[in-house]
């Protein structure tokens, strides 16, 4: 319905032209100089000052990429937690030092001093509490870190196939954009040979307003094509956390593996599975802290006193207390047990996302290849179909200027060769994103 009603305008236009050159004829001067100025192709869209490669897009992204700078900022998050986790079972130093001032000093005759005006008191505690509780949660910090990583490492698999599409839509929306300066002068060309049948009597003056509503036709596609260039440019650059538009060069893709080489890779290096793998550790380490919980634990204190001056009540300035304190954990009301079945939920429902992430990655390697092959029996078609098209439109052409075709079938013969000319680009950039996406699958992007 909408190519219906396209065609239903794109005629209208033709009759309206086809009227205003039968009631308006001009002379041929006047078609040249029209010619001049107003189907003069406008100059491609001026590149951003910026132009990277594919491998040099996807080293900026590392660096400059939001999601990326997210998740390194995570990772440093877990690695103070570890430290964190590290200072419970490292002894605790504490130091204090006080003066006291009171209003006058109290002395007894034969017995010395009871109380001075001045005193100094100076404290050094050391205590130190020896739990397995304190050790698993370093080794629970310690996957979570592991485990942030491997997700870093996800999210910049994620962002790398992001970018990657993003680039060749920019290399794909400039090819574009450069056809359209070639159907362009096709366009022009045709509107030209025309005019000059019509003035030879060899053609009617609707042959040459159709010639002349394909060229406008043209120059609107010229224009939205430079548009969405642009765009794209800003797109890349936005995609690399950059305020800037960047000009994709042309790059090409790592050599995509087999299928099952593929799948044996992924399943053993992928990111988010190594991620998945360190969270089934981490759950393991939530068990055995659960069971930590049934464990006494000992604490150990060091209290050092030194005060200046001494008195009758304290003739030693230096004192120190040791303690030992061993506790035994006999009934919470059940807060272990609770615990412990909590984290044996939290293995099984790791095993089973690990299995089932390993079967999703199967299913996206073996779509991938099959869209790769089915992208790639479509460009084969698609370049074709462009190829038998261009030739129609020469000898469409040919059969047009010796009068054996009307303009009508040359207008639609062209038409179909813009048409194939664009399908080929986007057959082109299936298979790009086809590959993208089985370089994701792996983790080779």
């Amino acid at each position: 319905m909408r190519g219906q009603r396209r065609n239903d305008v794109t005629w209208l236009a033709v009759v309206a032209v086809s009227t205003v050159i039968a009631l308006c004829p001009r002379t041929a001067g006047a078609q040249e100089e029209a010619s001049d100025d107003t189907w003069a192709a406008p100059p491609l869209p001026q590149p951003p000052p910026e132009r990277l490669t594919l491998d040099e897009a996807l080293s900026r992204a590392d660096a400059e990429a939001v999601d990326l700078v997210i998740a390194r900022l995570q990772v440093d998050r877990t690695e103070a937690a570890e430290r964190i986790a590290w200072a419970g079972i490292l002894p605790l130093v504490t130091g204090s030092v006080s003066y006291s001032r009171l209003d006058e000093s109290i002395e007894r005759a034969g017995v010395g001093t009871v109380r001075p005006a001045d005193s100094i008191t100076g404290q050094l505690t050391i205590s130190e509490t020896l739990s397995m509780r304190a050790v698993s949660q370093i080794r629970i910090a310690e996957s979570e870190s592991d485990a942030a990583r491997a997700e870093l490492d996800d999210a910049r698999r994620a962002a790398h196939a992001a970018i990657a599409r993003v680039f060749f839509t920019a290399l794909a929306a400039q090819r574009a954009s450069e056809l359209t300066r070639a159907q362009i002068a096709d366009a022009v060309r045709q509107l030209r040979a025309a005019q000059l049948r019509v003035e030879a009597g060899a053609a009617i003056g609707l042959d040459a307003a159709r010639a002349e509503v394909a060229a406008l036709d043209a120059m609107r596609r010229a224009a939205d094509a430079d548009a969405a260039l642009e765009r794209a440019w800003d797109q890349l650059g936005e995609a690399l956390g950059l305020d800037v538009a960047i000009e994709p060069a042309p790059s090409a893709l790592p050599v995509v593996p087999s299928e099952e080489a593929a799948i044996e890779r992924a399943q053993a290096t992928r990111s988010d599975v190594r991620a998945a793998l360190v969270r089934r550790e981490q759950a393991g380490r939530l068990v055995d802290d659960a069971w930590y919980r049934f464990v006494p634990s000992l604490s150990l204190g060091w209290v050092g006193t030194l005060t200046a001056p001494t008195t009758i009540f304290n003739p030693d300035p230096a004192q120190w207390v040791a303690t030992a304190t061993l506790s035994i954990p006999f009934y919470d009301g059940g807060a272990r047990y609770g615990a412990l079945r909590e984290a044996q939920a939290q293995v099984s429902q790791s095993d089973e996302f690990v299995d089932g992430l390993r079967r999703r990655v199967r299913v996206e390697i073996r779509d991938a290849r099959r869209r790769i092959e089915t992208a790639e029996r479509a460009l084969a078609i698609a370049t074709r179909q462009a190829e038998i098209a261009r030739r129609a439109v020469e000898q469409t052409e040919e059969g047009y200027r010796a009068g054996a075709n009307t303009g009508l079938e040359l207008d639609a013969a062209r038409r179909d060769a813009e048409q194939a000319d664009l399908q080929r680009i986007l057959a082109e950039l299936e298979l790009d994103n086809a590959r993208v996406d089985l370089l994701t699958a792996v983790g080779d992007l």
